[in-house]
C-alpha cells in the first residue's frame, strides 16, 4: 500500500531547516511493513547545487515536463531514500513564475509516474493540489489535508471541503476569534463533517538529555542528577549569581507578531521582583528587537535560538520554560522543553491547552502552570504559584517527573493519524 506526503513549504529533509526535520520525523514514525511511504516536497532553485553531493539527495532524475495555467515548464527532480527504510524522497525545484499552482502540477506529474497508484495522498498545508483532479488522474486515492493554521488561499478552503479527512494540530484551532475566523479556511473547516485533531510530536532521540553530549551532564526526568551540574554550568557562562535557591527561568518565544516578548519586556521589573534568573532564547525575528533591547539588566542573559547546542545547553540547565506567544499550533517548544526537565509555564492557547496539564495543589498533579486573560494579571499569577512550587521539594521534582510520563514521540502521531487513514480508507 502507497501512502504520499505532499508538502510544499516544507522540502522533506532539507538539511538546515528544523521545520523541515520536523516534517520528515512523521513519515519515519509512519513506515510499516506494509506500506509504501512517498515524501514529496519543493525548494528554491539554489537548492539544485545544494543538494548535488550524494550525502544529500542521491540522485538527480530526468526534468519532469509540466503544463500549468502559465504554460509549459520544466521541474528538476531530486530523488534519495532513507537508509533502512522504504521511505523515497522526491524534491521538486519549480523554475521562477511557476510557483503559484506549478509546485502541485508538477506533484501530481510526479506521483502520476510512480508504478502503482497511491492508495492515500496525505497534503500538509497549502499545496494548490486541487483533490477533485487528484483523484480522477491518480484512481480515486483517499485524500488528508492537514491545516496548521486559519489563514490560508480559497485553494486550501477548497481542499478542506474536498478531502475525506481533515486534519489540525489542536482542538481550538477551528473556532479562533477575530479576523482570521471569517476567512474561507476557517469556514471550511467548521462545515467539514470529519475534522480531527492530532497532536503533533517531537523527535525524542534528537531531543535526549540522557545522551545528549553537548551538555555538561546527562540526566533524564527520572534521575535529575545532571541537571545541577547543567545549571551551575548555564549560570557560570551567562555571569549570573550562581544560586541553587532561585529558579532559571528561560523566555522561549517564536517572535514575530504572534511573540509574546512584549508581555516579559512589560512585566521585567515586576517578574525578577519574584527573585528568578532570565534567559531570553532569542528568536531570529526582527519584530521583536524593541522587546529584546528592554528585557536586561543583571539577571537577564540573553542566548540565540540559531545554534541549537547552546539551545540544549541553555534548557538543561533552566528549571522554567515560559512561553508567552499568543498562538502555539503544534506545541513542540512546550514538548522539548518537559524532556529536558522544565516545567511549561504557558499561555493557555492551542496545543498548550491539548498536552499541557495544569498543576492542582489540592490533588497534588499536573506539571505546568497556564496563564489566560486578562494577561497582565494572570501571567503574573501564574509565576507567583511557580515561585512558591519551586521553593517545595515535595512538589517541584513530582511536576517533572509528570512531564517526563507524558508520550511526545512522533509514534503517538502516527498511531492517531492511522486511525483517521483507516477512516478514510474505508470509504
Amino acid at each position: 500500500m502507497t501512502w504520499v506526503h505532499l508538502s510544499e513549504r516544507i522540502a522533506p529533509f532539507w538539511p538546515t531547516s528544523a521545520e523541515a526535520v520536523a516534517a520528515a520525523e512523521l513519515p519515519l514514525a509512519q513506515q510499516g511493513p506494509d506500506q509504501e511511504l512517498i515524501v514529496v516536497g519543493a525548494a528554491p532553485v539554489t537548492a539544485v547545487e545544494d543538494f548535488a553531493s550524494p550525502q544529500q539527495f542521491a540522485r538527480r532524475l530526468e526534468p519532469l515536463v509540466v503544463a500549468d495555467g502559465s504554460g509549459d515548464f520544466e521541474a528538476v527532480v531530486l530523488e534519495s531514500a532513507v537508509a533502512g527504510t522504504g521511505i523515497r524522497l522526491f524534491l521538486l525545484v519549480i523554475p521562477p513564475g511557476h510557483g503559484d499552482g506549478g509546485f502541485a502540477a508538477a506533484a501530481l506529474g510526479l506521483v502520476g509516474t510512480l508504478p502503482d497508484s497511491p492508495q492515500l495522498l496525505h497534503l500538509h498545508g497549502d499545496t494548490g493540489l486541487d483533490v477533485d483532479r487528484a483523484r480522477e488522474e491518480l484512481d480515486g486515492p483517499a485524500v488528508i489535508q492537514s491545516v496548521y493554521g486559519l489563514a490560508g488561499s480559497d485553494r486550501l478552503a477548497a481542499a478542506v471541503r474536498d478531502a475525506d479527512e481533515v486534519v489540525v494540530p489542536c482542538s481550538d484551532l477551528n473556532v479562533a476569534s477575530g479576523e482570521a475566523n471569517g476567512s474561507a479556511v476557517a469556514q471550511a473547516l467548521r462545515e467539514h463533517p470529519h475534522l480531527r485533531v492530532v497532536t503533533h510530536g517531537i523527535d525524542l532521540r534528537r531531543w535526549d538529555p540522557s545522551g545528549d553530549t553537548a551538555l555538561p551532564a546527562t540526566f533524564d526526568t527520572e534521575s535529575l542528577g545532571g541537571k545541577g551540574a547543567c545549571k551551575k554550568a548555564l549560570q557560570v557562562g551567562a555571569e549570573l549569581a550562581p544560586r541553587e535557591d532561585v529558579p532559571i527561568v528561560a523566555v522561549w518565544s517564536a517572535g514575530g507578531p504572534d511573540g509574546g516578548l512584549g508581555l516579559v519586556a512589560a512585566h521585567l521589573k515586576e517578574i525578577l521582583a519574584l527573585d528568578v534568573q532570565l534567559v531570553v532564547i532569542r528568536p531570529d525575528s526582527e519584530d521583536t528587537d524593541g522587546a529584546l533591547a528592554t528585557v536586561s539588566g543583571a539577571q537577564v542573559w540573553q542566548a540565540d535560538a540559531g545554534d541549537e547546542a547552546l539551545l540544549r545547553r541553555v534548557l538543561a540547565g533552566s528549571d522554567v520554560a515560559l512561553l508567552p506567544d499568543a498562538t502555539a499550533a503544534l506545541g513542540q517548544r512546550a514538548l522539548i522543553a518537559t524532556r529536558y526537565g522544565l516545567v511549561p509555564l504557558a499561555r493557555r492557547v492551542n496545543a498548550h491547552r491539548d498536552r499541557l496539564v495544569e498543576y492542582d495543589g489540592l490533588s497534588n498533579t499536573g506539571g505546568a502552570f497556564l496563564f489566560d486573560e486578562p494577561l497582565d494579571v494572570e501571567l503574573m499569577v501564574a509565576l507567583g504559584r511557580m515561585r512558591r512550587a519551586y521553593g517545595a521539594p515535595e512538589i517541584w521534582p513530582g511536576m517533572v517527573r509528570a512531564n517526563g510520563a507524558m508520550d511526545v514521540g512522533w509514534s503517538r502521531t502516527a498511531a492517531q493519524l492511522r486511525s483517521v487513514y483507516r477512516k478514510a480508507l474505508a470509504k
